[in-house]
């Protein structure tokens, strides 16, 4: 209700986009899709480096625009997901802020003038959770591919449900796998990789150092 009668969306997720960045954004267009006969637009900045990234997009056709091909002037939905005005690796245009923030990370400045919903900080391993539950809370269907991004997401911030999961991250994801294609998860995450990528890896072993606590190893130039 808080948005409804807009007519242009846009989606940003933080820059060099990871799962649950992704898979949350999803669940949000989906949901402008089906309550606001919307139709969004996925921006990003940076690059998708990671082989299981490109893998996602490309298995679950998930098109994302580059932040410097978009006019933020011409929206008048603007959505944030895993992220937060303040951040610094979601770079908003001067003098604009998001209409709707949803983040599960801690709050860095507050809630920003003129957002119509804010969501953030909620005490959950990953963003995708909390749109996870906007579906199973407002009885919303999800469609397979949403489902398998949501879960993803969640899978891979928490590392397998093992680091910073809470209760409401399990259920999430246990509640999402009846939906989801766990076939294509197995795919992502399992992506092909080019052959210089173990170059680097033997690269990177030849050169560590251990210092106390940390291993540290010079890669020289790679590309992602």
């Amino acid at each position: 209700l808080a948005v409804r009668g807009r007519k242009t969306s846009l989606i940003q997720v933080h820059n060099n986009a990871d799962p649950d960045a992704l898979g949350a954004a999803m669940g949000m267009r989906e949901l402008y899709r089906r309550f606001l006969d919307l139709r969004s637009r996925i921006v990003f900045g940076g690059i998708v480096g990671r082989a299981e990234n490109r893998t996602m997009l490309r298995l679950l056709e998930l098109e994302i625009v580059p932040a410097s091909k978009v006019d933020f002037g011409c929206c008048d939905l603007f959505t944030l997901v895993d992220a937060q005005p303040g951040f610094g690796h979601a770079p908003l245009p001067d003098g604009r802020h998001p209409d709707v923030v949803v983040d599960h990370h801690p709050v860095r400045e507050g809630r920003p003038p003129g957002v119509a919903y804010w969501d953030v900080a909620h005490p959950v391993g990953a963003t995708s959770t909390l749109v996870a539950q906007l579906f199973f809370r407002n009885r919303v269907p999800l469609p397979r591919d949403v489902a398998t991004a949501l879960m993803y997401g969640i899978k891979s911030d928490t590392h397998d449900l093992s680091e910073h999961a809470t209760d409401e991250d399990r259920e999430a994801y246990q509640a999402l796998f009846p939906f989801a294609d766990t076939a294509t998860i197995a795919q992502i995450q399992n992506a092909r990789v080019p052959q210089s990528y173990f170059a680097i890896f033997s690269r990177a072993i030849e050169n560590a150092q251990v210092y106390d606590f940390a291993c540290v190893s010079h890669l020289g130039r790679i590309d992602n």
